[in-house]
């Protein structure tokens, strides 16, 4: 995804690059060199949707990630991915995905791709 605004650029680096290690809205924005304020307005005027959607994106895209490629305890998936805790992975992921976690591992380890 590019964009034109150096702001919401860098932001959208650190966040495919870090996201396990981004614990906050706050967070980005000071490392990107903006206010949350400034950085919020300028990624929803450029992209649409806020920072913190575009984050909990990240980490469920992480999990998948990691669902699919490794064999680690979900706990462990959660806190690689950047959730606070498996429970919170698990709410997260079954809200952008429709099914839990260890559905979505069990359904593709099987060889539905869909």
């Amino acid at each position: 995804m590019q964009c034109g605004d150096p702001f919401v650029g860098r932001a959208l680096s650190l966040i495919r690059r870090d996201i396990a290690n981004l614990h906050s809205v706050d967070q980005c924005a000071t490392l990107v060199g903006a206010s949350r304020s400034k950085l919020e307005r300028r990624v929803r005027s450029a992209l649409g949707r806020t920072v913190h959607d575009i984050m909990q994106s990240a980490r469920v895209d992480y999990a998948k990630r990691l669902l699919l490629e490794t064999d680690i305890k979900l706990t462990d998936v959660a806190s690689a991915a950047g959730f606070a805790d498996g429970r919170m992975l698990s709410v997260v992921f079954a809200r952008v995905c429709g099914e839990s976690p260890s559905t979505f591992r069990r359904r593709i380890r099987l060889g539905d791709r869909g």
